[in-house]
């Protein structure tokens, strides 16, 4: 008997072995590949292999933060970037384990070089050909336009990732945090307009879409729709993948072909497939008839729905604040948490007043004279927005 115990001592003993072994092999990886740090900006740890990786990110997110902190106060949410400078550094990331250490939120963003990576492994992953020796080429030896380009899009990226995490964590403690749920405005408390609308706000990219906006004003939902329905739904593509254009705000670099139309030719990327009937279908909570225009080339009905419904939000909130200023905006959002009525807030006399149609048609004079930034609009894989 005693023997017995001894050999299954023995054998317990190696097995805790092997999985501290484990434990400890991904630990020391992960400090091997990341310094951290600390409270570089108030609430915000940084981890990456250098510190100058962290020159990009560090006053875009500090401006966001503070004026998160004008409408939500300076109790937020602590949190994490983890930049990733090679491709192979993101298996050394355990965003759980991170979470476990105290942060309400972690966000693992690749550097441009390390989102060419992915990029390229992910259409390799999904051509049915050979990809375009051009596209190759593009992406492995980027000129210094496109590597600019790239930079501040990811930088834009992370922000507007920075700013969803802060809401969602902030306002709902009682939530978990998962990074593949950024993009769900379920995760905080605040109506679904004014979610998007305050994260576009922070994050200066309420205009990011605009020219699509602006080019589709006859389409677009009416502004009290707006002010009270569910963002439109956007069917998940193969892999689970929401193919919403660029959910982060930041713009979309893509491979046209000569005349602009659509991919380069032979690049093999396979389209999301639509679920069947979701090309005519209302957006619109209990309405039952198709709004009318032409579609945005290569992108399904649902997601112009969202692109227009977020748009719309982040547009209108910025409108909101430019006219009525900072204390209406906090205002609206407390009335919000208290499960009110926005239409009612919109409606007051210390805010736009009771004409609904009027404060419509002013904000949309006020669309047209902005000017749209420069951009492409297009599909781009998840993966490259969202690298987890």
């Amino acid at each position: 008997m005693m023997k017995r115990f001894s050999v299954l001592f023995c054998v317990f003993t190696i097995a805790c072995g092997i999985s501290l072994g484990a434990v400890s092999s991904q630990e020391d990886s992960f400090s091997k590949a990341f310094r951290k740090f600390k409270d570089v900006i108030p609430g915000v740890d940084f981890f990456a292999s250098n510190q100058a990786e962290l020159a990009p990110f560090e006053k875009p997110i500090a401006a966001a933060r503070e004026k998160l902190a004008a409408f939500l106060g300076d109790d937020l949410a602590h949190g994490a970037i983890v930049i990733c400078s090679q491709l192979e550094q993101k298996d050394s990331v355990n965003e759980i384990k991170l979470i476990r250490t105290g942060y309400r939120w972690v966000l693992i963003q690749l550097t441009p070089e390390a989102a060419n990576q992915q990029i390229l492994a992910t259409m390799k992953a999904s051509a049915e050909g050979p990809l375009p020796p051009e596209a190759i080429e593009k992406l492995q030896n980027p000129s210094p336009e496109m590597k600019t380009a790239g930079e501040t899009a990811l930088v834009a990226a992370t922000v507007r990732r920075f700013a969803n995490a802060v809401i969602s964590m902030s306002l709902a403690k009682e939530k978990e945090f998962r990074s593949s749920r950024l993009d769900d405005t379920g995760r905080s408390p605040l109506t679904d307009w004014l979610d998007i609308g305050l994260a576009a706000y922070v994050s200066e990219s309420a205009n990011s879409n605009l020219k699509f906006l602006q080019d589709r004003m006859e389409e677009a939902f009416p502004l009290e729709d707006v002010l009270g329905m569910v963002r439109p739904f956007v069917v998940p593509g193969e892999n689970g993948d929401i193919t919403a254009g660029p959910p982060a705000g930041g713009p979309v670099i893509i491979f046209r072909s000569a005349d602009g139309t659509g991919p380069a030719p032979g690049a093999g990327v396979k389209p999301p497939e639509r679920a069947p009937g979701t090309e005519a279908q209302a957006s619109k909570p209990g309405d039952s008839t198709v709004r009318r225009g032409s579609p945005a080339p290569g992108l399904p009905k649902e997601v112009q729905d969202r692109m227009l419904f977020d748009v719309q939000a982040a547009t209108f909130f910025s409108y909101l604040v430019q006219k009525t200023g900072v204390e209406k905006g906090r205002e609206l959002i407390q009335w919000d948490l208290e499960g009110k009525d926005p239409v009612e807030f919109v409606s007051r006399a210390d805010v736009f007043g009771p004409d609904m149609e009027k404060t419509e048609r002013e904000w949309q004079s006020w669309i047209k004279s902005q000017k749209a930034p420069a951009g492409v609009i297009g599909r781009t894989p998840r993966a490259a927005a969202h690298p987890q």
